[in-house]
Order: C-alpha cells, then sequence, then structure tokens
C-alpha cells in the first residue's frame, strides 16, 4: 500500500485496544490528527488499518454525538469500492477506527498511465460517489486525492474518508474545494472538485500542483494536457473544477452521465460524407462512379478509415471490402482530405431495375459507423434510335453539293479556284456559328470581305489592258464561284454538324457519329456526280460501292447489336444478381 515504518511497542505513543496488535505505521499523514497504523488481529494473521485519532486536537465546538452518527454511517457503507470499516473503539487518550486491509498501490500522479486506465479511475470513483450520495443522510468524502486511491488491476478502491474531528491544517489543500477552506458547508458538488483536480494533476504528470494556478488562483491546465485529449473532456473537467459550486455539476450521477457521453481522446471529425448517392446508367453493362471528396475538421489528428458494402441477400458472398459489382478507390485511407470514388459495375446486374446497396465507412472519429445509401438505376432494354430526318437532310445537301461542284468545275479553273476559297471560309462561318464562336466567325467573315475585294482589285488590274467585257465575265465568274462555295460550306458544314449532335443525343458513341457523317456526306457527293456524268460510270460506280456498304453496315449496326445483346442477356438472366 504505502511505505511502511516497522515499530515496536516502546515506540508507540499508546498501546490499542488489545484485540489488535501494531506491526507498522505509515510513513505519509492525512492530517495533523490522524495516524495510521498497520496492524494484525490477535490470534489471527488478519491485517487491518487503524486509524487513531487524537483526543486533543478535537475542536471545542464539535459534538461527539455528530462524531459518533458520523462513525456509524461509516460502518454501515456496504460498495465493493470502499474498503469497510469493521469497528471503533476508544482509549485514554485516543479514538480508533478500524478498517480492512488491501494490498494495493494508491495512484502516484509522477507516474504515467494510459488513458483508458485514467478513465476507468474517474468512471470507478464517480460510481463510488453516487452510492455515497445516495445515502440518507448523503456522505461526503471531503479528502479526494490521488493517495486515497486504491488502484489493483482494474479494481479501483476510495479509501481515508476526512471526518468532522480533522481540520484543513496539514492537508494538501490544493485537493480542496473552496469552501472546504472556508469551513463552510459542503455538498455533493465538493468530492466533484477533488475527484477532477486530481484528474488533472494524473493527466498533466506533475508533483507541482501550486503551477496548475494563475496569480488569480485560477485554475488553468488546458495547456499541460496530452495534446490528443478530447476538447470536451476538457470543458468536462472545467465544470467539475468550477470555484463557485454552483457551476459544476449538481452531484455525481450528472458528472458521469455527461462524461460517457464524451470521447476520452480528441478525435477527427469527418466532413463531406453524402447521405444518398444516386447513380443511372445510360447504356449496358456501364462502368458508374461517383467522386465527392472527405475532410477532417479537427487539427492535431489524422482521419483513418476504411469503406465496405453492407450485407445483402442477394449478392454474392466475398471477403470485406472485396465486393461483386461494388468497389471504392481507395478501399482504405489515411488523411484529412482524400477524395474517393465509388466505383458500380452495371455487368452484373439486371436491366431496367432499381439496386439499392448500404454502403459502410469506418472511421477512427467515432466508434459507429457511417451508414450511405447508394441507388443505382440500371439502363432500360431499348434500341437506339438513328437520327433519319438529320442524316436524310445531310444526304440532300451532299448531292446537290456534289452535283453543283461538278457544275463548278466545268466552268474553268479560276471559278473552281473561287469556289475552294469560299467554301473554306464558309466552313469557318458556319463552325463559329453552330459552336457559338462568334469571333471565328466574325473573323471569317471580315475575310471573306476582303478576298472578295481583293480579286476584283487584282482582276482589273490583270485586265486592265484587255477587252472590259471580258474583264468584267473574269471577276464575275469567281466572284460566283467564291459566293457559292462560301454558301455551301457554310450549309454543309451546319448539317453536318447538327447530324453529329443528334447522333450523341440519342447516346451515340462519337466515332460512330463521325463515322456515319462522313459516310452520308460522301455518299450524297457521289450520287451528285452520278446525276452529272451518270452511274455506269466505272469511277461513280467503284466509289458507291466503296462508301455504301460500310454506310450501310453502321446503319444496321444498333439493330445487330441490339439483338446481340438481347440473345446473351436473356441466356444469363438467371445468373445476374437480383435486386
Amino acid at each position: 500500500m504505502n511505505s511502511l515504518q516497522n515499530l515496536n511497542q516502546k515506540q508507540l505513543d499508546v498501546q490499542p485496544h488489545p484485540p489488535y496488535r501494531i506491526i507498522g505505521k505509515l510513513t505519509w499523514q492525512i492530517s495533523l490528527e490522524r495516524t495510521i497504523y498497520l496492524a494484525k488481529i490477535t490470534n489471527s494473521e488478519k491485517v487491518v488499518l487503524l486509524h487513531k485519532f487524537s483526543w486533543s486536537k478535537t475542536p471545542s465546538n464539535l459534538s461527539w454525538a455528530n462524531i459518533a452518527a458520523e462513525i456509524d454511517n461509516l460502518l454501515k457503507l456496504k460498495h465493493s469500492g470502499i474498503l469497510p470499516y469493521l469497528d471503533s473503539f476508544v482509549t485514554a487518550s485516543s479514538f480508533w477506527l478500524v478498517q480492512e486491509y488491501k494490498q494495493a498501490r494508491p495512484l502516484n500522479i509522477s507516474n504515467k498511465l494510459p488513458a483508458k486506465e485514467i478513465k476507468h479511475i474517474a468512471i470507478s470513483i464517480l460510481e463510488i460517489l453516487i452510492y455515497l450520495q445516495s445515502r440518507n443522510p448523503a456522505v461526503v468524502h471531503q479528502a479526494i486525492r490521488p493517495e486515497n486511491i486504491l488502484v489493483k488491476d482494474k479494481e479501483v478502491n476510495l479509501i481515508n474518508f476526512r471526518l468532522s474531528l480533522e481540520s484543513v491544517t496539514g492537508i494538501n489543500q490544493y485537493f480542496l474545494a473552496p469552501e472546504q477552506l472556508c469551513n463552510r458547508f459542503v455538498t455533493t458538488t465538493t468530492d466533484l472538485y477533488s475527484l477532477g483536480f486530481t484528474l488533472i494533476c494524473l493527466l498533466a504528470q506533475t508533483n507541482q500542483v501550486k503551477d496548475l494556478f494563475d496569480r488569480h488562483k485560477r485554475i488553468k491546465f488546458q495547456h499541460l494536457m496530452p495534446t490528443d485529449l478530447s476538447l470536451r473532456f476538457i470543458e468536462w473537467l472545467y465544470t467539475m473544477v468550477q470555484p463557485n459550486r454552483h457551476e459544476r455539476y449538481p452531484n455525481a450521477a450528472a458528472a458521469l452521465e455527461a462524461l460517457e457521453g464524451i470521447e476520452w481522446k480528441r478525435l477527427p471529425e469527418i466532413r463531406g460524407v453524402p447521405q444518398h448517392l444516386e447513380l443511372k446508367a445510360t447504356q449496358p453493362q456501364e462502368i458508374l462512379v461517383q467522386r465527392f471528396i472527405i475532410t477532417n475538421g479537427i487539427p492535431d489528428t489524422i482521419l483513418k478509415g476504411s469503406w465496405r458494402v453492407g450485407w445483402h441477400p442477394n449478392d454474392p458472398l466475398c471477403l470485406p471490402p472485396n465486393h461483386a459489382w461494388i468497389s471504392f478507390k481507395p478501399a482504405s485511407f489515411e488523411g484529412n482530405r482524400v477524395e474517393f470514388q465509388v466505383i458500380v459495375n452495371t455487368k452484373l446486374l439486371r436491366i431496367n431495375q432499381t439496386y439499392r446497396r448500404r454502403l459502410l465507412l469506418e472511421t477512427n472519429a467515432t466508434t459507429k459507423l457511417y451508414t450511405l445509401i447508394l441507388q443505382v438505376q440500371t439502363v432500360k432494354l431499348t434500341c437506339k434510335q438513328l437520327p433519319i430526318l438529320s442524316l436524310l437532310w445531310l444526304l440532300i445537301v451532299s448531292i446537290v453539293a456534289g452535283w453543283l461542284g461538278y457544275s463548278v468545275v466545268g466552268l474553268g479553273l479560276l471559278i473552281s479556284g473561287g469556289a475552294v476559297i469560299g467554301i473554306m471560309l464558309g466552313s469557318m462561318v458556319g463552325w463559329g456559328a453552330e459552336f457559338s464562336h462568334p469571333e471565328l466567325m466574325m473573323s471569317a467573315l471580315r475575310t471573306s470581305v476582303s478576298v472578295s475585294g481583293l480579286l476584283l482589285m487584282g482582276l482589273g488590274n490583270a485586265f486592265g489592258l484587255t477587252d472590259g467585257g471580258f474583264s468584267s465575265y473574269l471577276c464575275g465568274s469567281i466572284l460566283c464561284g467564291f459566293f457559292l462555295g462560301f454558301v455551301m460550306g457554310w450549309v454543309g458544314l451546319a448539317v453536318a454538324v447538327n447530324v453529329v449532335r443528334s447522333h450523341l443525343k440519342h447516346r451515340f458513341s462519337r466515332f460512330f457519329a463521325l463515322a456515319n457523317t462522313i459516310l452520308c456526306s460522301g455518299l450524297g457527293i457521289v450520287l451528285g456526280l452520278g446525276l452529272q456524268v451518270g452511274f455506269l460510270y466505272p469511277s461513280i460506280r467503284f466509289m458507291l460501292s466503296f462508301i455504301a456498304f460500310p454506310f450501310a453496315l453502321l446503319l444496321v449496326s444498333p439493330l445487330l447489336t441490339q439483338a446481340i445483346f438481347s440473345f446473351r442477356y436473356h441466356l444469363s438472366w438467371y445468373f445476374l444478381i437480383k435486386r
């Protein structure tokens, strides 16, 4: 228990009651009025504690009847955390109290204790105080401090109750509540102050308890607390040691209830976890990805955790964190700002179904699991509709372009060159108009006007010495070719872009949209040329067969793809996961 001083009977200032034989004396002193001896019961090996109170130190205004009632209450205490008081007797000059002895170590604030052990001590003492305060009348210990708390394994005992006949002189007064120092009436909050100050000393690991007070005698301890200690627990300690007893917890039960709702260590605070995730597939066997960021809002902490999918009777069995069709990236993490991906593979799911699963996040921020509800809507089994009307318009425009293009080429080299320049500039204007690019469109228009002026000026200078009619004819031909090409480029590009957009709107891939647009326009141009030179021309027949076959294959590919998918889906329907 504590260090002992071996004594013989000659060294004793007084002989105890005959049934007890003193074998040692505890070297530390509870108060000036009390001395504690270790003794054995005569004819027995049982060891007890003898508390000796000196008559000479009894206050004159204290009634021995009150002391007798106080001792009677102590003898009636029955709690596993309180060493039983066995007997009391009076000698010539002293009063003796007999208590059961337990070989356990008292707390030493210089020794580092694990946080879990300190928390266990706090809860155990509060439970003892709840018992004491439930007595009628309530019992107040009045001397809670480290050396009066015995700890052995997980068993905690509270010893050395202070009696009314003891003055505060000689007691470590830092552990006493202000009302005790002022000799005021003690209440159920008095022991809470002493317990709170004891816990502060244990956590600060300092024997210099006076360093916990500032010059105004106010307790300042937060700077001495472990850095990972919960801020809410520090607030709980501040409430326990308020100088004004009315600002403390009203009793031990209230203090314990508040403590049980507080995490002992400072924990991360998780932010950014959504409550629901909704994903919708737009095509069969699609891989869906949902991203979000989780952060930690508490400094000096590191957020750690891992993801898994809650059990569902329709999912194949897998060892966590693996899952048949849901995965996380990353599945485990450590950091205060982490970006996550929830990846859903709909390949194993039935079409036109809504799946709901629980995503569980386990972190060091709390002992409970965060639960997210994942909802996945798979695609309906419908055939993609080709934009037939847009393709038809593109085909007509391409036929006209092919027919006009052959006619322009037949009119000569100069008009053909003007048409080529016009097509290029018209395409730029059409591109700017379709994609809301006014700078490009205006630039192309200014270039078109400039080119027209330059053509007129250049041709006028070149043919100024020749016949005026011939010069006007050439200028008019080139300008006609330029403006005809400009209109063809603008309209053609606008129609082609509309066809591409129509394909994308119907959920076709970009490659399919571009390929279908190019082949359709190419087929229209060849048909336009065929109307000019005849379809029996070998080159026309070759180009028609070269373009028409892949274009026809693209047109029927959605139907073929849908038929193959439908056939394979119905074969595997039984093995797909139910919702």
